[in-house]
């Protein structure tokens, strides 16, 4: 008989009516930190600069996935690819893995070329396909449309952009940016997308404009049309409430945290006269990215990029999260969005550090809940192009200390840059109800990271830490980890 000890769960905050979920998603912990989401299986969500669709009933979240190592502004850097998740109430969420193998388009979208970016889908119902497009900097138009039977997977090129989505006065292929797709209520789509560089030269760069797409979704027909020409802009959502079209967006401004967030609004999609006006000074901590229309509600989504303030996570987006509450509105305008989070007394708040190095060790202590055989322990981790392995070993504990030879060990190197639920095969007999020591070890520089939450999850159930010869406790911290037995 196998029986698993879940120590720890996740949850969220910040609560959406019936009509978008049931449960409670959360954005921050008390003290107002970015805490980190996680699917059901355990490892981090990994999907950024996308946006959530509903198809058939189900929420699919879209996004760029950082985890196999991408760092900013280094040309080597490779593509990871774009993810999905698939949930029913916007809090669970499972990994449907990749659109698509990224292993052929690395000569393409890797960081040398700008990368690829921000991954929409529309469902084209006369074809009967799933329609994906995505930034990329490598042709003529700045963009590659695929498509597929399937919202998930089997993503394949079948078309080339042709339309000039833009204005080329210039020469180079670093045209448009970032974009939007929207399909409207006579079952018509459209693309809004900033353009880089216009032949205007009374224009400024980034642009903001709006192109119909045709029948198929696969590339853009029609005039262009001029909505924010004040220019700058970065991440436009185009959606529709009533009779009234948004265009939702920030500054320019790549990988930011703090920006503001405004918006444009109109009643003739072609026609786009109005000012600005901000819904939020920062974006709840992030960067603008999208607005998602469910049912009768509209969800409001920022990327909480890892910024420059941390050097420990400034070169792995994948650490990075995402800000997400339902929109409000009073007559025809969006109300303001407030930032603070309903933190309810059951919910679990992870966050990330990267310390584990030759300077500092980590430990988990924990009370065995039976008498048996432990066959692995689980623990979130992650890695930053780490070669040197991590140790992990068992003791057992003097006033909740490591004491005396290791009861078992194993070596591990951790090379996910994403947090992920690593099992360490630690076979090793337990007596129920004594109290054990996890440690950690790392003999490099460079840092292996973990996951934690600040509260009490057990008796004599804590981390903590060695630094120098002398081992700190930290009673009321917890790694996310199991025990298996």
């Amino acid at each position: 008989m196998k029986i698993f000890l879940a120590i720890l769960v996740m949850v969220f905050s910040t609560v959406f009516p019936a009509s978008v979920a049931s449960a409670s998603v959360n954005n921050y912990n008390p003290s107002q930190n970015q805490i980190q989401r996680f699917d059901t299986s355990g490892n981090a969500i990994d999907a950024y600069d996308g946006k959530i669709e509903k198809f058939n009933g189900i929420y699919y979240l879209y996004g760029t996935s950082y985890s196999c190592g991408y760092q900013l502004m280094v040309a080597s850097s490779p593509f990871c690819g774009f993810k999905s998740y698939s949930s029913s109430d916007l809090v669970n969420w499972t990994d449907k893995g990749l659109l698509f193998s990224p292993v052929s388009w690395q000569s393409n979208c890797v960081n040398g070329k700008y990368g690829c970016y921000r991954p929409h889908v529309l469902f084209n119902a006369a074809t009967g396909k799933y329609v994906l497009w995505f930034n990329s900097y490598d042709n003529a138009s700045g963009f590659h449309v695929l498509t597929s039977s399937s919202p998930t997977s089997g993503f394949v090129e079948t078309t080339t952009v042709t339309s000039p989505l833009g204005d080329y006065g210039y020469d180079g292929p670093y045209q448009n940016g970032d974009f939007d797709l929207f399909q409207d209520s006579d079952g018509s789509a459209y693309i809004a997308y900033t353009t880089r560089l216009v032949s205007d030269i009374t224009l400024p760069n980034h642009i903001l404009r709006i192109q119909k797409l045709n029948s198929s979704f696969t590339d853009g027909v029609g005039p262009l049309i001029d909505a924010d020409t004040n220019g700058g802009v970065e991440a436009p959502s185009l959606t529709k409430r009533g009779n009234t079209y948004y265009l939702v967006y920030g500054p320019e401004c790549a990988y930011c945290g703090h920006t503001p967030t405004v918006y444009q609004s109109t009643t003739d999609i072609t026609q786009w006269s109005g000012a600005r006006t901000e819904i939020s000074s920062d974006s709840c901590g992030g960067q603008s990215s999208f607005v998602s229309k469910v049912g009768s509600d509209y969800i409001y989504g920022s990327d909480l990029w890892a910024t420059y303030n941390d050097p420990n996570i400034t070169t792995n987006q994948s650490l990075a999260n995402y800000f997400w509450k339902k929109l409000s509105f009073t007559n025809n305008s969006i109300d303001p969005i407030g930032c603070e989070g309903q933190v309810g007394q059951s919910v679990v708040l992870w966050k990330n550090w990267c310390d584990i190095t030759t300077h500092f060790s980590r430990a988990q202590v924990f009370v065995a809940p039976i008498t048996g055989k432990m066959s692995s322990f689980s623990v979130a981790m992650f890695g930053m192009g780490n070669t040197v392995p991590a140790t992990f070993q068992i003791f057992n504990t003097v006033n909740g200390i490591p004491s005396g030879r290791a009861l078992a060990t194993y070596s591990k190197v951790i090379d996910n840059w994403s947090v992920r639920n690593v099992k360490i095969p630690l076979a090793t007999y337990l007596t129920k109800s004594k109290t054990y020591a996890i440690v950690i070890t790392n003999n490099s520089s460079s840092c292996y990271g973990w996951t934690y939450k600040d509260s009490s999850v057990g008796i004599n159930s804590y981390e903590m830490y060695l630094m120098g010869n002398t081992w700190r406790k930290e009673l009321n911290r917890n790694l996310k980890f199991s025990i298996n037995f």
